[in-house]
């Protein structure tokens, strides 16, 4: 089965996510947007080279002059579309999810995900979509590393980056961003050591968790002043402490808003998703920045971003900082720049950073579901088992996010990307949390099983 959403096409390739299906995308894409000069870039998965000739192959069917820009990051690609005054891009990757798991990713000409209603155009009209070949266009190769980097590197004050000389262990998951945060932080001044990080192995799970980081964080241990792990197309930073620490991704957030005001001094409006960490909500409120929610998700966070005026914000739930004025889409290598600038900056160490954080104890699960699953009546039992059986308050922004107190909270969510219901909770009591999270999985097998109505 096929996920569309938002986000892009997302399945098992090829099996759902089809040659075929690439070549139809391509051309709707194109029809919807009107595009004539579009950017086509890929990740490492051994499906991706296969779907990107067919989505080249559409779009020339359609006339389009097609930059083929090879193995490169999400931010990258999109960063790309504004730098080269492009139509759009098409990025193939499965970025977090499994292997075996494959995603079209749209973007804009303003270098973000297409706006709601044109990729809902492009998803109504998949099925009929058929080329015409009414003209051929053209291919041009391009790198389009070097630009990014050039950008990149005239952001942060190198100095203090190059003084110092912070040794870090870059784990890019065998992904798309392999080549470029391990050469953009050896060009300001770090001393970097990389794993994981030849393309043609798969070596572990795309998505940067502390049970796929186990080893990377083995190998930090003691030797390094701080890890770095991407997922399969960089748009996620997730960051490992001195101690051999896989840090909470509400952190990298935290941090790069740190970061963020102290380069440029600004307060103002902060957005985040639904499911971001009271951590991050606190330092924010700290710094003086006026904190507003969003739906997760980039293209939710993005457009409530451009609502309030935010210049920065984020999904601190999966490790995401979107700085939109730099390159406004998730940015894993830029919030990696801008956190080492801020640690050399301020003299100090992820580990002191953690020691003087607000503490939040928080467990971000997922339950498997059928395909078939009715989601919608799920969390209508979820909702309706709470108001009958407990006196907390409900939140409904996006999913079902129970209420326990200020600073205490439990998130039903299904996901977007796969078929299961995402279960995310936190309290600054450790032994809290842990009921809370038994007594929130507890329901939800029980809802599953047919034990509330």
């Amino acid at each position: 089965m096929l996920i569309m959403s938002h986000s892009g096409l997302r399945g098992i390739a090829p099996k759902w996510l089809t040659p075929e299906l690439a070549i139809r995308a391509a051309i709707a894409f194109t029809r919807v947007t009107n595009s004539t000069r579009v950017l086509v870039c890929r990740d490492t998965r051994t499906t991706s080279p296969l779907l990107a000739k067919a989505v080249i192959a559409g779009l020339l069917s359609e006339g389009v002059r097609v930059i083929d820009a090879g193995i490169a990051p999400t931010p990258v690609a999109f960063f790309a579309v504004r730098k080269l005054n492009l139509d759009g891009a098409i990025v193939i990757t499965g970025s977090h999810n499994p292997g075996m798991w494959n995603a079209i990713k749209m973007a804009s000409r303003e270098g973000t995900f297409l706006k709601g209603d044109l990729m809902d155009k492009v998803i109504s009209s998949l099925r009929d979509v058929r080329p015409t070949c009414k003209d051929y266009g053209k291919v041009m190769k391009f790198d389009i590393v070097d630009i990014y980097i050039k950008f990149a590197k005239e952001i942060v004050d190198q100095d203090y980056i190059k003084k110092a000389s912070p040794k870090v262990l870059v784990d890019p998951a065998s992904g798309a961003a392999c080549h470029v945060t391990p050469r953009l932080l050896k060009e300001v001044g770090c001393k970097v050591t990389t794993i994981n990080s030849s393309p043609e192995v798969y070596f572990r799970e795309y998505e940067p968790t502390k049970s796929s980081l186990k080893t990377t964080a083995l190998i930090l241990k003691s030797k390094y002043d701080i890890g770095l792990a991407h997922d399969c197309d960089g748009d996620r930073l997730v960051l490992i402490s001195p101690k051999g620490e896989v840090l909470d991704p509400n952190f990298t957030l935290a941090l790069a808003l740190e970061g963020f005001y102290e380069k440029f001094n600004h307060r103002g409006s902060f957005v985040i998703n639904f499911a971001t960490s009271n951590l991050v909500r606190d330092i924010a409120k700290k710094l003086g920045f006026n904190v507003y929610y969003s739906k997760i998700g980039e293209v939710h966070v993005l457009e409530e971003m451009e609502r309030r005026g935010a210049l920065i914000g984020g999904e601190g739930s999966s490790a995401g900082v979107i700085f939109r004025e730099l390159n406004p889409t998730r940015d894993g290598i830029l919030a990696a720049l801008m956190i080492l600038e801020y640690l050399s900056r301020e003299h100090i160490s992820i580990d002191e950073y953690i020691r003087e954080a607000p503490k939040y104890y928080g467990f971000h699960d997922k339950v498997s579901l059928d395909s078939s699953s009715n989601v919608e009546i799920l969390l209508s039992q979820i909702e309706n088992v709470v108001k009958k059986d407990l006196e907390y308050d409900i939140e409904v922004l996006d999913g079902i996010k129970v209420i326990i107190d200020d600073n205490s909270w439990v998130l039903f969510r299904p996901s977007r990307t796969e078929f299961c219901m995402r279960i995310i909770g936190e309290s600054p009591n450790i032994k809290l949390t842990e009921r809370i999270r038994k007594w929130a999985l507890s329901l939800m097998e029980g809802i599953i099983k047919g034990k509330y109505p």
